[in-house]
């Protein structure tokens, strides 16, 4: 019933193999490939990926899936965690490996950094496809965009530092990590297409082995849905948590070192 013209393509029957599973969009894998232990995970439960909804029904050795849009209408569904996230993990290495004393602008600009390579899903808008070099978690996910933004911020908001100086290299290194994570933590999701980290040098988009943070629904609606929800809850297990434990132990260690 989910079929329509648009998603037709996409629905068909594929051979289970005794490989790993291919948890990415339907589009992408052409041929479904699963463990045997994990047919029965999968059977005839909806799974949120990149471009919508796998529905598996597994019957011998073959699986039928069919493809529900993603709620918000984006056909590239779900691929990042959220905007919320991204800031949470800045907030918490200023908090954790900031100096104490740091200029008004810093904060801001840590935030910003650890966002914006996910201004590239207006690259849909302009017909720019996902795997495309400049499309959604390419070349601006990559760690190579970071050091540019990192350059950029350091030379326009903190000119009264002297080029190469200690604090120079402090502040360019932090916004970088910051940058560079955005694309780290997107490679840790399950779902969407891989993440461009080697990007302008090769364009092969990588996962990693290990995937346990939710996708995140891109759109308000989407977001503020029950599939948000689930999302929110997945990232505070696997994201802010593990963040506010570093602000602890750094702030930890930060004392203990004052006192003795």
């Amino acid at each position: 019933m989910w079929d329509t013209p648009r998603w037709h393509a996409y629905t068909g029957v594929y051979r289970i193999s005794s490989l790993s599973v291919a948890r990415r969009p339907a589009w992408i894998v052409t041929w479904c490939r699963f463990k045997p232990g994990l047919r029965r995970h999968f059977q005839n439960k909806p799974q949120p990926f990149g471009c919508g909804f796998f529905i598996f029904s597994v019957c011998g050795d073959s699986a039928s899936f069919s493809i529900k849009p993603p709620i918000n209408n984006n056909p590239y569904g779900a691929v990042v965690p959220t905007v919320l996230t991204h800031t949470a993990v800045a907030v918490a290495a200023g908090m954790a490996f900031a100096p104490k004393e740091v200029p008004s602008h810093f904060w801001p600009l840590a935030i910003a950094c650890s966002v914006i390579p996910d201004a590239d899903v207006i690259t849909f808008s302009f017909g720019i496809p996902y795997g495309h070099f400049f499309g959604h978690r390419g070349f601006f996910h990559s760690p190579f965009f970071g050091l540019f933004l990192s350059l950029l911020v350091v030379f326009f908001f903190f000119q009264d530092l002297e080029i190469f100086s200690k604090q120079w290299f402090y502040y360019l290194t932090f916004f970088l990590l910051l940058s560079a994570s955005h694309g780290i933590l997107d490679a840790f999701t399950n779902g969407g297409l891989g993440i461009a980290l080697l990007s302008p040098f090769k364009s092969t988009r990588y996962f990693f082995p290990w995937t346990p943070i939710e996708v995140s629904p891109i759109g308000i609606d989407a977001f503020l849905s029950r599939w948000g929800l689930m999302v929110i809850k997945n990232e505070i297990l696997w994201v802010w948590l593990p963040a506010v434990l570093t602000v602890v132990v750094s702030k930890l260690i930060r004392f203990a070192m004052v006192k003795y």
